[in-house]
């Protein structure tokens, strides 16, 4: 389903930017979106057991709750309208800092990263709010945390140690470098792999092999392909004992 807004500063509804956040999003029984905006990324990646849509911006929660009714697995949602910082440090902090969480932190970027200076969000967020917003992710002991911003020297100073990804979005004025930061490795195991692939051309490759595999499979007579189907799943649990 595509995000409510058609049009929105920092959706990341861009050609690649969710597809590259959500090849980032590793298994996890609660997913948060923590700033959400028109969040590309959580439109379009399948919902947690529990997926946590918040935004300080009562406006934006409105727009969001007719498209949380109307998708398929509505009861998957939990909305909030709370300031990033105060439901870090309550909800949760108190029920959702575990290893089954991953919160994704898509915040207003600082205005000095910017190529425009001006004002785009209804709530803006100083340098000092953004350091109070990191202070809040990095006093959590257990959850796995991803931030989205431009590369900026703030962000790579409170978060040495972290791991980081670039890559190119595309904005309302041409491309940008944009990066990742998440403290936890990347193990190939993802919440979602319908977007594997590193650029379009790769996962347009990778998707016709899937079908065409599947394609294969369904032809084959009922016993082979339960065969298969049992050995693929052998395999599967056997991998996961491993790891």
């Amino acid at each position: 389903m595509p995000a409510p807004y058609k049009t929105y500063f920092g959706g990341k509804n861009g050609p690649g930017t969710m597809q590259t956040q959500i090849n980032h999003i590793p298994p996890c029984d609660v997913l948060i979106s923590l700033c959400l905006g028109n969040d590309g990324m959580i439109a379009n990646i399948h919902p947690a057991q529990l997926t946590i849509l918040n935004d300080i911006d009562p406006q934006v929660i409105a727009a969001w709750q007719p498209w949380v009714a109307a998708h398929p697995q509505a009861g998957c949602y939990r909305l909030y309208n709370m300031d990033a910082v105060d439901l870090l440090r309550s909800v949760i902090a108190e029920k959702y800092d575990t290893p089954a969480t991953v919160i994704y932190i898509d915040p207003p970027y600082l205005k000095s990263t910017r190529r425009s200076q001006r004002d785009v969000y209804r709530f803006e967020m100083s340098e000092a709010q953004h350091i109070a917003l990191i202070e809040a992710a990095l006093a959590l002991k257990h959850a796995r945390i991803i931030f989205a911003h431009y590369p900026c020297a703030l962000y790579d100073r409170m978060l040495t140690g972290w791991n980081t990804t670039d890559y190119d979005s595309q904005t309302r004025k041409g491309k940008a470098r944009e990066r990742l930061y998440y403290n936890y490795p990347l193990t190939g195991k993802l919440h979602d792999y319908n977007f594997i692939g590193e650029n379009f051309r790769s996962r347009e490759r990778k998707t016709r092999i899937v079908k065409n595999m599947l394609a294969k499979i369904n032809r084959l007579e009922p016993d082979l392909r339960n065969r298969i189907l049992t050995e693929l799943q052998q395999q599967a649990a056997d991998i996961a004992s491993q790891q």
